[in-house]
């Protein structure tokens, strides 16, 4: 299923028990974030929690939004430069999923404005340092996985990182270091999009990619669209 604009205009909003206007989005099974701008920005929070999202990316500029919560997907990745659609963003849930690298953490410090960050259940979670590395990048922080940041821990983080830089994530050109296998709900959407294509070129690289029994996460929002009838969207090599 994809995110379209009609999901996103008549899913259930309400006003949740901290007083934000909310959007459910919760449950969709959506491979990637598309078309939020259609939602726009009247609401101060969005679950997307119980979906299949890789990567936490593609945001309109949402000023108003202030909590975004992404529990149960399967997300590896976050977006560089999140902090300039997203300027407001006060709390970021993310309990199980698949954060596995502590430089995978990196593009958070384009957040600076998160008090409340979860990633419990996340793999990243059991190494060393990984508490004080996320303090180090968000100094703002004042709960991380549930559980309040002391002073000690904000000194202990400066004295650990201090010659780090905040540096952020180059680009996407080690992507198919972040190859997943190909999901049963993914082979028939790569099928449907062969059935769907425009070229011979388009037929030859998602055949290729069928037969490599891996995607890159840049390539599902892609696959998706061409998956619908009468797309142009074109996958890359």
């Amino acid at each position: 299923m994809r995110l379209t604009a009609d999901v996103i205009q008549q899913a259930p909003a309400f006003i949740n028990p901290v007083l934000e206007r909310e959007l459910n989005l919760r449950g969709l099974k959506v491979p990637a974030i598309e078309n939020l701008g259609s939602a726009e920005d009247q609401f101060d929070a969005i679950d997307l929690s119980d979906n299949d999202l890789i990567k936490l990316e593609n945001f309109p500029v949402m000023k108003r939004l202030k909590s975004l919560l992404l529990n149960n997907n399967r997300i590896r990745r976050i977006a560089r430069s999140l902090g300039r659609p997203l300027p407001n963003l006060e709390t970021l849930i993310m309990t199980n999923n698949q954060m596995g690298r502590l430089e995978d953490l990196d593009a958070l410090a384009d957040l600076p404005g998160i008090e409340r960050l979860s990633l419990c259940k996340n793999p990243v979670t059991v190494l060393d340092n990984y508490r004080l590395y996320v303090i180090f990048l968000l100094p703002k922080l004042r709960h991380l996985d549930f559980q309040k940041v002391s002073m000690s821990e904000r000194q202990k983080a400066a004295a650990l990182f201090k010659d780090k830089p905040k540096s952020l994530p180059t680009d996407d050109a080690d992507d198919d270091a972040y190859r997943q296998q190909i999901t049963p709900e993914q082979k028939k959407m790569i099928m449907a999009a062969i059935l769907n294509a425009q070229s011979l070129d388009e037929i030859s690289r998602l055949e290729a990619l069928l037969k490599s029994g891996r995607v890159r996460d840049s390539d599902l929002s892609k696959i998706a669209a061409l998956s619908e009838p009468s797309s142009t969207a074109m996958v890359t090599d």
